[in-house]
């Protein structure tokens, strides 16, 4: 019989399941631990990241290394990041023949030791878990260091990464990812596609990163805007900034922005326009 490259890969079902029997793991749900046993989403992900001889890539969460491989392969330096200690040996097993692959261990959202592995980085490739995804967008963003991200994350979350304004999943996620990158859908990915097999589906987005400004005040209003999601501006602005219904009408008018609209029927622009009078009112 002839013996397939494909059987070798650690994203071939078997071997999976043999890494997991040796090693005697059990995945934790609180990690949001499932390992993507389909060859075709692996090379979707890493061709989406347009690698080339120049690319360094930063990679969160390999788990056994599926994905860590896949960009492994395309003889590109990979630094990946594991907080699970269960984890470590088997990563340096799998790759300890491949001089393209650094393994740092610890915390991807401890800011210190994110912020001094992506020196150098250009791009960041990730399957996140859910309770990860928001500080992981925020440190990629504001690092300085990324020119694009490839990442997998729930597929309701991308809805809402990549939703629109006056739709129903527009959100303050909406705005964020919007201020720092252009967004797109890769791909969608099925339960199946993981073992073990997780309840919800899962979506590969790709963001291409057009600024690392500070945005702490911008987020700040567009937090307030979204607090009382249901309530107009006025009544919103009013409340999240502790400020009179007088001086938001204020604020809005010079914004050119209607008192009785609400948060999810502005765009990035509106935002903008909006914190600048804020801030201008010195009401942050």
């Amino acid at each position: 019989m002839i013996d397939r490259i494909e059987d070798k890969r650690i994203y071939n079902i078997t071997k999976t399941r043999s890494i997991m029997e040796t090693h005697g793991l059990e995945l934790k749900k609180s990690l949001g631990q499932n390992f993507l046993v389909d060859g075709n989403i692996l090379k979707k992900i890493v061709d989406a990241a347009e690698l080339d001889s120049t690319s360094r890539v930063l990679e969160v969460g390999p788990g056994i290394g599926s994905l860590t491989e896949e960009i492994l392969l395309r003889g590109v330096d990979t630094l990946s990041i594991e907080i699970d200690q269960r984890f470590h040996p088997i990563l340096e097993e799998n790759f300890k023949g491949y001089d393209n692959f650094t393994l740092v261990k610890g915390d991807a959202t401890d800011k210190d030791l994110f912020k001094s592995s992506a020196i150098g980085r250009d791009i960041f490739i990730a399957n996140l878990p859910y309770v990860v995804t928001t500080p992981l967008l925020e440190l990629i963003f504001t690092c300085g260091n990324f020119n694009r991200a490839v990442i997998m994350i729930q597929k309701e979350v991308a809805a809402r990464i990549l939703a629109s304004p006056r739709s129903k999943d527009y959100s303050a996620l909406s705005v964020f990812v919007k201020y720092f990158s252009d967004a797109r859908l890769i791909t969608n990915v099925k339960g199946t596609s993981f073992i073990p097999k997780p309840k919800v589906d899962s979506s590969v987005i790709r963001l291409d990163i057009k600024n690392n400004k500070d945005a702490t005040q911008f987020l700040a209003v567009v937090h307030k805007a979204f607090g009382m999601r249901r309530k107009t501006l006025l009544n919103s602005l009013s409340m999240g900034l502790a400020t009179s219904k007088e001086v938001i009408r204020e604020v809005l008018l010079a914004s050119n922005i209607d008192e009785n609209r609400r948060a999810e029927e502005l765009d990035l622009n509106e935002f903008q326009r909006l914190t600048d009078e804020i801030v201008k009112m010195k009401l942050l």
